[in-house]
């Protein structure tokens, strides 16, 4: 999703012919704009995935990347990129990881909120070198090999529609009101 402060409303092109003096200042307001509202947009995709999937706003967080703006480039972009999807491990599960490591039926993992915990058959909890505890399956019939098992992709969420409607809404308006604060700022730094 792209952040641009140029393609926003009349008013604010009234505003910017009113401080056509101030083109450097503009700049900076523009990418500042540009920049906060972006950091807000991503954390409105977080709260609003959260609702959907029971997962912690850092591990959501960390699948968007800011593409900021500059006071040549005054555009932010939202993205992320295709496969980032949290490992199971990451979720609510029964048993927790600091319980026995090889439960009978399998480790049960809670991916969305309004829906009951699901068996995962035949995983289990692997210690790693460095201490941590990953949920993992055998490919085999024997020891080895094993594969860590992962949850949905947060793309998948972000790109959905009704999400994408939400967030523009909400962008729009933030949009509006940050860049008032930051002409505001300018006009009494000058």
């Amino acid at each position: 999703m792209i952040i641009d402060p140029a393609a926003s409303t009349r008013d604010i092109r009234r505003v910017q012919k009113l401080l056509g003096t101030m083109d450097r200042g503009l700049d900076k307001v523009a990418a500042r704009t540009a920049n906060k509202v972006a950091q807000g947009a991503r954390t409105d995709a977080v709260r609003l995935i959260r609702q959907d999937v029971a997962l912690s706003a850092r591990d959501i967080r960390n699948a968007f990347v800011i593409h900021k703006a500059t006071w040549t480039h005054p555009v932010a972009e939202l993205s992320g990129s295709g496969r980032r999807s949290a490992g199971l491990d990451h979720y609510p599960t029964r048993p927790g990881a600091s319980a026995a490591t090889r439960p009978r039926r399998g480790v049960s993992v809670k991916i969305k909120t309004r829906l009951p915990h699901k068996t995962v058959r035949g995983s289990f909890w692997m210690p790693t070198r460095g201490g941590a505890r990953l949920l993992v399956k055998r490919t085999g019939g024997k020891r080895l090999p094993v594969k860590r098992l992962y949850g949905p992709s947060m793309m998948t969420y972000y790109r959905r529609e009704s999400l994408q409607r939400r967030l523009r809404r909400r962008i729009g308006d933030r949009l509006a009101r940050v860049y008032v604060q930051e002409l505001n700022n300018l006009v009494r730094q000058t």
